[in-house]
């Protein structure tokens, strides 16, 4: 999540008041934390298959995006 609030970061801010070394420092920035977020699944992966079968891990990432889509409905229609 950290990872996330620092590319989440970069986006936020008006690109109009950054020079383009600051904007192509921001875009190197992004790609290195893209990076390690995927260094991190990489590393769970690992870990997780070494107790579940491939097929139970393709399952529980299949069934956290679905939850995940549920939620955002949720809240999406708690909204209106």
């Amino acid at each position: 999540s950290e990872l996330k609030h620092k590319v989440r970061q970069f986006r936020e801010e008006n690109l109009n008041s950054l020079t383009n070394e600051q904007v192509k420092a921001g875009l190197e920035s992004r790609l290195t934390y893209r990076k390690q977020e995927l260094e991190l699944d990489e590393m769970y992966m690992d870990r997780y298959l070494r107790i579940i079968s491939p097929r139970q891990l393709a399952l529980l990432y299949r069934s956290e995006r679905e939850f995940t889509k549920l939620l955002l409905e949720r809240l999406h229609t708690s909204r209106k």
